[in-house]
């Protein structure tokens, strides 16, 4: 109650803040209004105030995830205006149905727009932070609202930044509304089921604002997430898109250009998430002749060849026989953390070479690089015929059980038998190239060329820090040079100095690894540092000498 003029104690009535006090104790104010307001225009005027306040729900990035539909919009004709939009439109343009899907991470969004009686339909993920990238979304013009001269104009430049994480962020589109017209979108959850749009124009020299706060409200209809990419480029392949010859060779030329512009940003993304060796410029050569590679044999890889009848005599027709390659529709490439991007651009060749859309899941143990990898594809494969979905084993699971056509999957035999037991419902083609122990044989040899085998399986070892195939686990060696080749390899791993300590992909992997060093240090030459000078995720290089064959050293892969 607020006293009135009339009444004891009215500048202490008057002086109580309770909207305040409830924010105070950590209330979300909804609305304060009061009664009978035919006879009292204003809250000021009546002695009764109503507050309604709740309890605030937390809001993390799984609030975003569902669907939603326009509510409502306020003060939206200057924005319209200022587009260049008609007036007769605006009433069109404000009030078209218009649905929102979306999937929200720390460094990305995906979101499925649809505005039906304008006939759009746009999938897309756009990207916290970095550079401005092209839109998806076309210029707006006075055609697209029913009133314009059909002019052409560049797709729109934008970049998102988080504002308030993980409720609120800013879309900043320059030039979207004229030269020199900047146009922010800002995107809040008003409530768990509520998003608020508000834009502003402003003038980029002077910095005036010149249109704006505009309002548009979105309201949820459904928590399900978007509907999955693999979903999506199967109805995009039924429509035959991938099938010349012609689109393939042009997908080889995109994929091999998105590796060969971009060849220091990806060692640098893998120098982020300790790939050993980070340095790409080797693998890139790789790939530009596998693009030359698969070019060269398309044609006659796709060509149908002529079949023998193989009939008996009696059971023969007419005719002759065909084999005609055909495309499976959907690949799946899951990719290892090891050689993130070279294990997904090698299988990808294959994939589009053979006329395939294709989803690829790079590891979530290189997050730098997978994320990299997502705005290439995205900007080499703006069609997207390439998808890429980044995340862990739930994306996994939802990706096969959409299900898919065909996976390559890349890594270690336990999570393998995993990924054949999601496909088999579906009796999903699977090919596998699986990791485990990697031995070399060293016979009798002359003291040069024990030499060089200690140099190139300690070398190699330090170079891919333990975590590639080529980097050998352990050696079967001839009994009449055992000795002397251990002195060798004692030697070589001695001179390593500083370089004897090896990084790993991450503090969790070197720790399993130290783990199969455990118990064995009577074996390990050079002897093992009772509490060593290094970081978490790094691990000497070590010789152990005839471990048992039972041990967990022996048995597991060593990476």
């Amino acid at each position: 109650r607020i006293a009135a003029s009339n009444e004891p104690y009215f500048a202490e009535y008057l002086a109580l803040d309770a909207v305040a006090a409830m924010r105070a104790a950590g209330l979300d104010v909804v609305e304060e209004t009061w009664p009978h307001r035919a006879k009292y225009p204003t809250l000021e005027s009546c002695s009764l105030r109503i507050i309604i306040a709740k309890k605030p729900v937390a809001t993390t990035l799984e609030t975003w995830t569902g669907r939603w539909a326009l509510d409502r919009r306020e003060n939206w004709s200057p924005y319209l205006t200022c587009l260049g939009v008609p007036e007769a439109a605006h009433e069109a343009a404000a009030k078209a149905p218009d649905f929102h899907q979306y999937e929200v991470t720390e460094s990305s969004f995906f979101m499925d727009h649809q505005i039906p009686g304008k006939g759009m339909h746009l999938r897309f993920t756009g990207f916290f932070g970095g550079d401005f990238l092209v839109s998806p979304y076309p210029r707006p013009t006075g055609t697209l609202f029913g009133g314009g001269d059909g002019e052409k104009a560049e797709p729109p430049q934008w970049k998102h930044t988080w504002v308030d994480y993980p409720k609120a962020w800013r879309t900043t589109m320059p030039d979207l509304a004229g030269p020199g017209k900047t146009v922010t979108l800002d995107r809040e959850l008003a409530g768990p089921n509520e998003i608020r749009y508000t834009v502003h124009v402003r003038d980029e020299a002077s910095g005036e604002q010149l249109v704006g706060p505009c309002y548009t409200y979105m309201r949820r209809t459904s928590s399900e997430p978007p509907a999955d990419v693999a979903r999506e480029l199967r109805e995009r392949f039924a429509t035959g898109v991938s099938r010349s010859l012609a689109w393939r060779q042009d997908a080889l030329d995109r994929a091999g250009a998105m590796i060969l512009e971009n060849v220091p940003a990806i060692s640098a993304a893998q120098a982020e998430d300790h790939v050993s060796p980070s340095d790409f410029f080797g693998a890139s050569m790789m790939m530009r002749g596998a693009v030359a590679f698969y070019k060269a044999c398309l044609p006659g890889w796709a060509a149908p060849r002529s079949a023998e009848e193989t009939a008996p005599p009696p059971m023969r027709t007419e005719g002759a026989w065909e084999v005609v390659p055909e495309p499976k529709g959907v690949g799946l490439i899951i990719a290892p953390w090891n050689a993130p991007v070279i294990l997904s651009v090698l299988p990808l060749l294959a994939m589009l070479a053979a006329g395939n859309l294709c989803v690829i899941k790079p590891s979530e143990a290189a997050p730098a690089t997978s994320l990299l990898l997502a705005r290439l594809v995205q900007r080499y494969f703006a069609d997207r015929s390439v998808v890429v979905a980044e995340g862990g084993p739930k994306v996994v699971e939802r990706l096969i059980a959409s299900p898919v056509d065909h996976i390559l999957f890349t890594g270690g035999g336990e999570v393998a038998r995993r990924i054949l037991a999601l496909a088999a419902p579906h009796l999903t083609p699977v090919s596998l190239e699986l990791g485990g122990k990697s031995p070399c044989f060293v016979d009798r040899s002359s003291a040069e060329e024990l030499e060089t085998y200690a140099a190139e399986i300690v070398g190699t070892k330090s170079y891919f820090g333990g975590q590639f195939c080529q980097a050998h686990d352990y050696c079967l060696v001839h009994a009449e040079v055992f000795d002397a080749f251990v002195e060798r390899l004692v030697a070589r791993i001695e001179a390593l100095g500083e370089r004897r300590k090896c990084r790993m992909i991450n503090a969790a992997h070197a720790a399993r690894v130290r783990g199969l060093l455990a118990g064995h240090e009577a074996i390990a030459r050079p002897a093992l540092p009772a509490a060593p000078a290094m970081e978490d995720d790094c691990v000497l290089v070590t010789l152990l000498l005839a471990p048992d064959p039972a041990s967990p050293v022996m048995r597991q892969e060593i990476f």
